[in-house]
């Protein structure tokens, strides 16, 4: 038997959960709202973040641990809320629904509390009778924990890497002090100089690597005031100037004088954008000899007045495609011995640790990386 179209297995809860009637006893708009009312219950009970989104990336609505742990969000854009950010993301599962109505998934990081987290988004697209689609869908699960223990493997598996980098780095200055030795008791001073550049060349990588080690062991950025990219980006220059004019490269540098400071920790930027520079360096040098001319390029522009935006190019050898889903994850080198496999992934962490986004694009002629930093009141 059917009432009102709904099948009388139904069995409809009183507010006590003890005692239960038929659905008879309740009217069909009665069911519905119960109904409601219970998927509601789910919607809020469940520990992701839930929100529905439209064209425009404006949160329409959200489920209340939105609202606890980001506070009063809807009516504002999504990236403004998870990233601090003023511009959609460049790799947006929202947008790719919106596009292709299909589900996606992927990894992103956001500000939570006032550090960097880590959520696995999946988008969903919702339509309307005519299979257009209205709104999208973003369900984030929060997998900082994750991270973090996936960070403690990344530092055990690149500990025993380090210490093969750091047995060759020394065993190379004690060849550089045999030479200077030799230098010395023989009045030669060529050897002197060239054994004592390298003893000089390997205290420095024996430096980037426990500088890169730190900066990838930090769990938030040491957040100081108001830093001048620009003062960063002519430091950087002048660094890797004299590098590059023994390696015969030629070094590009174009800043916009118009650019605002933006508000984050000086000294983990410099390194950040520091790795980039000297990584555009190796692959020149790692493509010597295909091209007559090779260039490093560092640039600042301001981006619609929202942030600026920092590029560092080459004409290097390029990153295969098989390698371009690898240079942010794990333990992952394409120098040999002279690699230790985290520096993209501490740059990553340092810039996604400001509210910041990190982006490239690579072909055999080259390679570009693009940091947005947003504007922010200090």
């Amino acid at each position: 038997m059917r009432t009102n179209g709904l099948h009388n297995s139904y069995k409809i809860p009183r507010d006590t959960g003890k005692v239960f009637f038929s659905e008879k006893a309740y009217s069909a708009s009665a069911f519905l709202k119960y109904q409601f009312n219970l998927y509601k219950s789910i919607y809020n009970a469940v520990p992701c973040y839930i929100t529905m989104q439209n064209r425009d990336f404006f949160i329409t609505q959200a489920n209340k641990k939105v609202f606890s742990d980001f506070g009063i969000i809807t009516g504002k854009h999504c990236y403004k809320v998870y990233k601090g950010s003023n511009i959609k993301c460049s790799n947006c599962c929202v947008d790719r629904s919106f596009r292709d109505s299909k589900p996606h998934l992927q990894e992103e990081s956001v500000i939570l509390h006032g550090e960097i987290g880590y959520f696995l988004v999946q988008s969903f697209p919702v339509f309307d009778e005519y299979r257009h689609i209205t709104h999208v869908i973003e369900i984030a699960t929060d997998i900082t924990g994750i991270k973090r223990a996936e960070k403690l493997t990344v530092i055990g598996q690149t500990m025993s890497e380090i210490a093969h980098n750091i047995k060759n780095v020394i065993s190379l200055m004690d060849a550089g002090t045999y030479i200077v030795n030799s230098g010395l008791m023989h009045g030669e001073q060529e050897k002197i100089r060239k054994g004592w550049s390298m003893i000089q060349g390997n205290i420095q990588r024996l430096s980037d690597t426990v500088i890169c080690l730190l900066n990838y062991a930090k769990d938030k950025p040491s957040i100081t005031g108001p830093v001048t990219i620009n003062e960063i980006l002519e430091d950087i220059a002048a660094s890797i100037k004299e590098k590059l004019d023994n390696e015969h490269i030629r070094l590009k540098i174009s800043l916009d004088k118009g650019i605002k400071t933006i508000s984050g920790d000086r000294n983990g930027l410099y390194h950040a954008i520091l790795n980039l520079a000297n990584n555009a360096r190796d692959a020149c040098i790692m493509d010597k000899g295909k091209k007559a001319h090779y260039t490093v390029s560092i640039k600042s522009g301001n981006y619609r007045g929202t942030g600026c935006l920092v590029s560092i190019k080459d004409n290097g050898c390029g990153i295969p495609q098989k390698n371009r889903g690898k240079i942010f994850k794990g333990y992952f080198t394409t120098k040999h011995d002279s690699g230790t496999g985290i520096g993209l992934l501490t740059t990553e962490k340092i810039i996604t640790g400001h509210g910041c986004r990190i982006t490239f694009a690579s072909s055999k002629n080259g390679t570009a990386f693009s940091i947005y930093l947003p504007y922010r009141r200090h």
